[in-house]
């Protein structure tokens, strides 16, 4: 079993992890795809198992690794058939193609992301009239937890800055996301995101230090219509 599961919203790709994994009886080991270093990976995929049958590796977010010798040597090695585990890579985010493109033809492929609505009214952000965002952010808030949404917002925001600061992309996003962040950077001023984007850290630490008086809905609908 070689599985791949990415994507944006996070939640429905780990219930489908969750999923998966509840009908199994092998053990499960969970790895770190970002810091592992190939003799880890081989010592837990080798060793042998005393309570289950079988062994299921779950490598979470190993395509957004550097590269190095030893990512290649691990990927080499993890896409052998003949290795005798069952692997799941798990990514908190979008895989580009030319990534994807890496895993044999047969891996078991599951993409979850954000409704198409949601990601209008974040690319909108600094190009429609606040009117405008306030109304897309109310209809959204019918359909999605506020918690959600401004995750969203400060996640545009940071993808913003860096884009605008990078000629290249380095940020481990597809190319056709880190030009639509860059261009859309050029609605604001390079200070004005900055300041921005230190406004929503500051909503973040008000509603998680229960300094705030107001709900968070209330608190993103002074934000959005002041961009």
């Amino acid at each position: 079993m070689l599985i791949l599961i990415h994507g944006n919203d996070n939640a429905k790709s780990r219930m489908k992890l969750r999923q998966i994994l509840e009908t199994s009886k092998e053990e499960k080991i969970y790895l770190d795809g970002r810091k592992i270093s190939f003799n880890e990976l081989l010592l837990a995929c080798e060793s042998n198992s005393i309570v289950a049958v079988g062994k299921i590796i779950i490598l979470e977010n190993f395509f957004q690794a550097k590269e190095s010798k030893d990512k290649i040597k691990i990927l080499d090695y993890l896409i052998n058939p003949k290795l005798p585990i069952s692997l799941i890579f798990w990514e908190n985010k979008e895989i580009d193609k030319k990534k994807i493109g890496l895993l044999p033809a047969k891996t078991e492929i599951h993409k979850f992301d954000f409704e198409g609505y949601i990601f209008k009214f974040l690319d909108g952000l600094g190009s429609q009239p606040s009117s405008q965002i306030l109304n897309h952010f109310h209809s959204l808030l019918k359909s999605s937890e506020p918690e959600l949404i401004f995750g969203l917002i400060i996640r545009q925001f940071r993808y913003m800055i860096a884009s605008n600061a990078e000629q290249k992309n380095i940020l481990g996003i597809p190319d056709w996301q880190f030009f639509k962040f860059k261009r859309q950077a050029k609605n604001f001023d390079y200070h004005k995101l900055i300041f921005l984007y230190r406004q929503l850290l500051q909503l973040d630490y008000k509603i998680k230090t229960g300094q705030s008086p107001q709900r968070l809905d209330q608190l993103l609908d002074i934000f959005l219509v002041n961009l």
